[in-house]
């Protein structure tokens, strides 16, 4: 872990460091035995950018082994990539009520993106406090067989 304050520095100070600090990020937030700050919030902001660490995110909250101040961090950056892995450990979190509120973490508004047939995840997403926005999109995740999705957005009380 000597690296990773090096790493972590260059996620905050150029937002697109080198892939070796993606991984030192991703790692450090995997460890059951380490917790920063820091580091869930780079991996938080690293979106897209983490996805080449997908398979070692899921395992992870998979197995159980994250350090239980990480889970959300992680949870979050899987589903923001789109990656219904993350929906077990967001319900784990949604029933434990771990979940932030917008305005407690920082946002005003909020939007996301999940696949129109998946009714589960869309009553979860309503229950949550997400609406239907009316948006819909097509993506092919690469097998040939491009799936709808539906946005789903919420503001946070007293924002418009």
């Amino acid at each position: 872990m000597t690296r990773l304050p090096t790493a972590t520095k260059a996620v905050f100070r150029y937002r697109r460091p080198e892939p070796w600090c993606w991984a030192a990020v991703v790692e450090a937030a995997c460890d059951d035995t380490y917790t920063s700050w820091y580091v869930d919030q780079a991996v938080l902001q690293a979106g897209p950018a983490v996805s080449a660490h997908a398979d070692l995110i899921a395992e992870t909250l998979g197995r159980g082994s994250v350090h239980p101040d990480n889970v959300l961090a992680l949870a979050l950056a899987l589903a923001g990539m789109g990656d219904v892995r993350a929906l077990p450990a967001l319900w784990r979190l949604a029933e434990d009520n771990r979940l932030p509120s917008l305005r407690g973490a920082g946002f005003a508004r909020a939007h996301l993106w999940t696949l129109r047939d998946t009714h589960q995840s869309r009553r979860f997403y309503t229950k949550a406090g997400f609406t239907e926005s009316g948006a819909t999109r097509t993506c092919d995740f690469g097998d040939g067989r491009p799936l709808t999705q539906v946005e789903y957005e919420r503001t946070s009380p007293g924002q418009s």
